[in-house]
C-alpha cells in the first residue's frame, strides 16, 4: 500500500471515530472494500468515555477528565 492510501485510510478512521465519539449509542464499522479488512468498529456505549476506554484502553481513559458546561 502507498504512503498516500495508507495517509487517506487514516484521515477517513479519523473523522469516523470522531462520529462515533459523537454519537456513542451508534455503532459504526469501517471496511476496506479491495480487502474487505475491518479498519474500525464500534458497538453502541452510553458515554463517550466508555468509547474511549474500548477503543484506546483503560490507560488513556484514565488520564482523562470531565469538563462541565453551561449555556
Amino acid at each position: 500500500m502507498q504512503s498516500s492510501e495508507k495517509r487517506e485510510i487514516y484521515h477517513v478512521k479519523k473523522c469516523v471515530m470522531q462520529i462515533a465519539l459523537i454519537h456513542p449509542q451508534v455503532s459504526l464499522r469501517l471496511l476496506d472494500i479491495g480487502s474487505e479488512d475491518e479498519l474500525l468498529y464500534t458497538t453502541p456505549s452510553a458515554s463517550p468515555l466508555s468509547l474511549l476506554s474500548k477503543s484506546f484502553g483503560d490507560d488513556i481513559s484514565r488520564c482523562l477528565h470531565e469538563i462541565a458546561t453551561s449555556d
